[in-house]
């Protein structure tokens, strides 16, 4: 697969003309149609060939503006890049556009999707497919939030060396580089800051006891590990669309919806 190669679909007739009805597929295969073979007016989506930053670049690239407000074109584009780094593979799913970062044979992905469902990459039916074609373990499908960092400062959070062994401290080693764990004085919580996916600045946060949540713990430790973060640098979380209690604690700390996303990881014994 060429990691600068990039699939353009662009479903819904209004988008792509209904006087393609009919018409020849120039490019490689569009919805199952060959080459030279008329689309039939339920086919009617174009494939075409675009270039695009590769891989890792890529992702950063439609992470970064999403954070600062600017989205990919809603065009049902869906597009194949290489994998990430520490990853098996990673699906994005934005408004109307798709990003599929997997070292897979496009026609592969092309013939598993429904052309019919502009939702397709999402479905946990091709994720299925997806992390069994690469022998890697499916991520939960997350709901993508973002906000900039402050750059304000903040000493309430300490530096550890030996954050508790939790599920999220794990997590956060396997799929993160260059990782910082911050600890609040006397309390059983961690807040964890990292590199991850394409390059992206990532956070995620545990607090160990029932007890010391509800009650604006959680918003006060992201701000304040969003103070170490310089100004207008993105910081990225990502949160089971469940939890709603995660989620208002971010949405509480300045954080908005960007996007969703499932990441693989590779299958370990």
């Amino acid at each position: 697969m060429q990691d600068d190669h990039v699939f353009v679909w662009k479903a819904m007739l209004d988008l792509v003309g209904a006087d393609m009805v009919g018409r020849r597929v120039l490019d490689v295969g569009c919805n199952g149609a060959r080459r030279g073979q008329a689309v039939r007016r339920r086919q009617v989506r174009q494939c075409v060939s675009v270039t695009a930053p590769s891989g890792a670049g890529r992702l950063r690239e439609v992470c970064e503006a999403a954070a600062r407000g600017s989205f990919p074109s809603p065009d049902w584009t869906l597009e194949i890049v290489a994998r990430p780094q520490r990853l098996a593979a990673a699906v994005l799913a934005f408004t109307g556009h798709h990003l599929v970062a997997a070292d897979i044979d496009e026609g592969d992905v092309r013939r598993r999707l429904d052309p019919d469902d502009v939702a397709a990459p999402f479905n946990p039916v091709f994720l299925a497919w997806l992390g069994r074609t690469l022998n890697a373990r499916v991520g939960h499908i997350d709901v993508t939030l973002a906000r900039l960092g402050s750059g304000d400062g903040d000493d309430w959070l300490q530096p550890v060396t030996d954050p508790p062994d939790n599920e999220r401290v794990r997590r956060a080693r396997q799929v993160r580089s260059d990782v910082v764990f911050l600890a609040p004085p006397g309390r059983d919580a961690v807040v964890a800051l990292g590199v991850g996916l394409g390059g992206r600045r990532e956070l995620s946060m545990e607090i160990a006891h029932e007890t010391d949540r509800g009650r604006g713990e959680g918003t006060r430790l992201v701000r304040a590990a969003v103070a170490r973060v310089p100004a207008d640098e993105a910081v990225f979380a990502s949160v089971a669309p469940g939890n709603t209690r995660s989620l208002r604690c971010l949405l509480s700390a300045g954080f908005h919806p960007v996007g969703g996303e499932c990441v693989f990881w590779w299958a370990g014994p």
